[in-house]
């Protein structure tokens, strides 16, 4: 028997779909893993939420998931952890403030926090117009902000490079609001993205007319627009929505900046980068042994990213790709 699960992290939280399989005589097998069979240890009220939003929003299990293991229970037993040949992104969590210890928060963030506490920021992103000294971390790519509502979304959930590190900026060290620029239909509209004090409240403000269309969970220009576009196929929205709560997720791709250097021979195609396997690392830890709560799923996932982040720190050119330094 083989037990296949696949692991990712969506709107901050870690998430697993788990499948099983009969192994033949020649140790082939096959499994079909469904979002349906999103593993037990998932099923917390938070991520009955998350997989209620997703099926709205229209994300995939292909979206979400990053990292593959396989446990076979052979004589010896084998096992192997690895990334996934096309990888999901991320979506670590980045604003507001929650007292969840489950949320899987960027891993520059703790560096950038105390880059700003110390007022030391010469080596820090900054926003446009700001100059960025040499050697400036994010120079092959920069980690994107994505929008995520409490309810309703916009067409376009990231927001660009430089109003993302606008918001980074502002969230860190700022004034407690930052205006940028989000995508409803056609239009482009600048908002201003506010938080309290105490930053464990975050809203956007939409422009004067927006409505929320229940029926396809989107933002609307308006109820003209509404009519013309959504009714008959939807059949209510909510008028005039201005002051939205939301919540912020970083993507930020250290492996993909170094990817280019893994692929050796140009007909070997994409394929899975090892991190811990029986044949290289010997008997499986206790950590990747997916237990049947949301703590244990929370620990294997970190243990897996700090494996990627082993993994990127020792390919070519990957010293401070995107802010992750060698570990």
């Amino acid at each position: 028997k083989v037990l296949v699960t696949l692991f990712g992290i969506r709107r901050g939280m870690a998430c697993s779909w788990e499948a099983y399989g009969i192994i033949d005589s020649a140790g082939r097998f096959a499994v079909h893993v469904e979002v349906e069979r999103e593993s037990m240890s998932a099923w917390t009220q938070a991520h009955k939420a998350r997989r209620q939003r997703d099926i709205k929003d229209g994300n995939s299990l292909k979206d979400s998931a990053r990292w593959i293991g396989i446990i076979a229970e052979t004589d010896p037993k084998a096992h192997l952890f690895a990334v996934l040949p096309e990888p999901g992104q991320v979506e670590w969590w980045f604003a507001p403030k929650s007292a969840s210890p489950f949320l899987m928060e960027w891993p520059f963030l703790k560096r950038l926090r105390k880059a700003f506490s110390t007022g030391d920021t010469s080596g820090v992103l900054r926003p446009p117009g700001q100059a960025s000294p040499p050697g400036f971390p994010f120079t092959k790519s920069s980690p994107i902000v994505r929008i995520q509502h409490e309810e309703g979304s916009l067409d376009q959930l990231d927001l660009s490079k430089e109003d993302s590190t606008r918001i980074i900026w502002e969230w860190l060290g700022g004034s407690g609001s930052v205006d940028v620029n989000i995508v409803i239909g056609v239009e482009r509209d600048q908002t201003k993205i506010s938080w309290t004090a105490s930053k464990e409240s975050l809203l956007i403000a939409l422009k004067t007319g927006r409505v929320y269309c229940t029926g396809c969970n989107k933002f609307v220009k308006d109820e003209a627009t509404w009519g013309k576009y959504h009714y008959p196929k939807c059949k209510s929205f909510f008028p005039k929505r201005k002051d939205v709560r939301a919540s912020l997720f970083i993507v930020d791709e250290a492996l993909a900046a170094v990817s280019t250097d893994v692929k050796t021979y140009t007909l070997a195609g994409n394929h899975p980068l090892t991190l811990y396997s029986s044949s290289i690392h010997g008997a499986l830890p206790t950590v990747l042994i997916t237990g049947n709560d949301t703590a244990s799923l929370t620990e294997l996932t970190r243990f897996l990213v700090s494996l990627e982040e082993e993994l990127v720190s020792a390919l070519p050119g990957s010293e401070n790709i995107n802010g992750h330094e060698s570990y």
